[in-house]
């Protein structure tokens, strides 16, 4: 018996289906209307699996740039701490570290989640901002305020590639139930104009399959 498709099938298995079928109607008279109904949604369906594929690629890329811009961002964090270390080392008078990093450490801005970071250094780089504008670690607040924007950016790169992802997704569904529809409407004309057992011939088995070369042979 036929095998029809179901909402639950992949796209790979609904555009196996159709092209096994397409290449059966072309070795069998009479079905060119079946072969043009089916070609259109096919190729639809195709082009948007390719879309959401490619836009799978992106939403992964923005994670790996939102990942990198993050780690950026630590490494400022990191290097504001560094120098605030020197400056005190350098510099005889009341440190600025305790100043510039309260807790006493950066463990604590490097911890905070990632979509929260750049909130959090551009309150470390209003600290150091404080200390006033001939200080000789003013200039460390513009980096800080770059890596935070960086960070930012990357986050609404990686926000908007999410919701792009989902929209070509929601995309390709649609057009497998197109193809679904049609594969359907393709299997009852055929089973009007060949009988059941003409459009069967006409229909693979999906569960099971092509039969192998030497299962054919033995047949």
């Amino acid at each position: 018996m036929a095998t029809m498709l179901y909402d639950r099938d992949s796209t790979a298995r609904h555009v196996e289906a159709a092209k096994r079928l397409l290449r059966l109607c072309k070795r069998a008279a009479g079905t060119e209307d079946l072969v043009a109904a089916i070609e259109a949604p096919l190729a639809g369906l195709e082009a948007k699996r390719d879309e959401a594929d490619a836009k799978s690629e992106e939403r992964m890329y923005a994670s790996d740039a939102l990942v990198l811009a993050d780690t950026q961002l630590d490494n400022a964090v990191r290097t504001a701490f560094e120098r605030c270390q020197q400056f005190d080392r350098s510099n005889v008078g009341a440190p600025v570290l305790p100043r510039v990093f309260p807790s006493g450490t950066f463990g604590d801005l490097v911890r905070v989640p990632l979509l929260e970071e750049p909130d959090a250094v551009r309150e470390l780089a209003l600290r150091l901002e404080a200390l006033g504008d001939d200080h000789a670690l003013h200039a460390v607040a513009a980096d800080l305020r770059a890596a935070a924007e960086v960070s930012v950016q990357a986050a609404n790169d990686f926000r908007a590639a999410v919701r792009a992802e989902k929209d070509a997704e929601a995309e390709e569904e649609i057009a497998q139930a197109g193809l679904r529809l049609e594969y359907e409407r393709c299997y009852l004309r055929a089973r009007e104009r060949f009988g059941r057992s003409g459009a069967e011939q006409l229909f693979p088995q999906l569960t099971a399959g092509p039969p192998r070369v030497a299962d054919a042979k033995t047949e």
